[in-house]
């Protein structure tokens, strides 16, 4: 399903992510409870072993930070969702970074003057960490919020996703579609889009939102941040 050039983005919680890569990895380098430390040939043979089972690379192991977690006074309160960006082939998938880059810290708060010999002055390719303007969770009276969705994701979110592992005119498939993001900025951003949604009643209310278009204007979701030199960055929710 997965095209030569394509890629796959996966959202998992604290619980499951370190096991998922570890599986694709072949296993713990440092040996799992109960086994000895694996030798460097056996790593190799895991790995291997893994390669044969999911045919994918891992690229990075991105951390979404969306703010707002849950309150709790046991421990400290949970604000992460990781971001697993897998690809067919490393060597050959697309990737479109002038189309994602962000102000540089080096500009916009100590005012480097090296940014701005740049070939763009003051931007950077995102960190592996997400955080900023629009990138927070959605809820209370956050414009893009959908009645009955809890785990909603920000149009801004996929837009980088969208725009950074497609081109125009490509195909994106979300097989959770729940309140229809993907497809909703998949559309905005000139990408064909097929979403599989299991609720009858959720499908529709996606159906309703994919035919009024992104709550952000395709203006805002499409245009070329300018890094604004020595001026301290402000985030937004």
């Amino acid at each position: 399903m997965l095209a030569p050039h394509g890629s796959l983005w996966v959202n998992i919680p604290d619980q499951w992510a370190a096991e998922v890569v570890m599986y694709l990895k072949g296993g713990n380098a440092g040996g799992t409870r109960g086994e000895p430390t694996q030798s460097p040939s056996r790593r190799e043979e895991r790995r291997g072993e893994a390669a044969s089972r999911v045919p994918l690379a891992l690229v990075n192991w991105c951390i979404w930070h969306f703010r707002f977690g849950q309150c709790r006074k046991s421990n400290f309160i949970v604000s992460k969702v990781h971001v697993l960006y897998f690809a067919r082939d490393r060597r050959n998938r697309i990737w479109n970074p002038d189309r994602i880059l962000v102000p540089s810290d080096r500009a916009t708060i100590y005012n480097d003057a090296r940014t701005r010999r740049t070939r763009r002055p003051g931007l950077r390719v995102p960190l592996d960490v997400w955080y900023g303007p629009y990138l927070g969770r959605i809820q209370g009276t956050n414009k893009e919020r959908r009645r009955g969705h809890q785990n909603q994701i920000p149009e801004t979110y996929m837009q980088r996703v969208i725009l950074a592992c497609s081109n125009e005119g490509d195909l994106v498939l979300d097989p959770f579609l729940g309140s229809g993001t993907t497809s909703v900025v998949a559309r905005a951003l000139n990408r064909r889009s097929i979403g599989i949604e299991f609720s009858e009643d959720t499908a529709k209310s996606a159906f309703e939102r994919i035919r009024a278009g992104p709550v952000r204007t395709v203006e805002n979701l499409t245009e070329q941040p300018r890094a604004k030199i020595g001026q301290e960055r402000q985030t937004l929710t």
